[in-house]
């Protein structure tokens, strides 16, 4: 299925209208299960946060700003945020941060194997890119580090970290 132009999309997301929202959800949910399902690893959660993703969507479409960036960055902004929320509110912060995005593949014969497929699909789009801009989203994304802890733990500059971050942001929106 083709993905509609978000500017064709977006004056009527503002009026809040449904047609539009199902229409994004058919078009992005699929990737935003994807990307809340590694950082959470619980197939059951990772569709309640998708839930409350779309319903944050719902209420703040108004504040998206097209001058501060890509529609699909600030959707997976929303995403990732709300999955952080969510472990940050279990402690789930236990685990080391030292995990690679390989701990976050699942085990062959889960219950979904429709799931199984969307996540090798969403590695397999990371793994394409440049391994400068592939540790950056398993940091960033996948691990839940802030930029400021990313940027440490790579030993970059803040302003280098994020230009990295959008990059492999746009190059992942055009495999997709």
């Amino acid at each position: 299925m083709e993905t509609t132009d978000i500017s064709d999309l977006l004056p009527l997301l503002v009026n809040h209208d449904h047609k539009a929202f199902s229409r994004l959800y058919e078009d992005y949910g699929r990737v935003l299960f994807g990307l809340l399902y590694y950082i959470v690893k619980d197939e059951q959660e990772a569709e309640n946060l998708l839930q409350d993703t779309f319903v944050k969507i719902w209420k703040k479409i108004c504040d998206y700003d097209n001058s501060k960036g890509a529609f699909f960055t600030w959707i997976t902004s929303i995403a990732r945020n709300t999955a952080i929320d969510y472990l940050r509110s279990r402690k789930n912060m236990q685990r080391s941060k030292t995990q690679t995005l390989e701990d976050y593949v699942p085990v062959k014969g889960t219950e979904n194997p429709a799931q199984d497929l969307e996540i090798k699909d969403m590695k397999a789009l990371v793994k394409k890119l440049e391994p400068k801009y592939q540790e950056v989203i398993e940091l960033v994304y996948f691990l839940g580090y802030t930029h400021q802890e990313a940027s440490e733990r790579l030993q970059i500059q803040l302003g280098t970290l994020k230009t990295r971050s959008r990059i492999a942001i746009r190059e992942l929106k055009k495999m997709i």
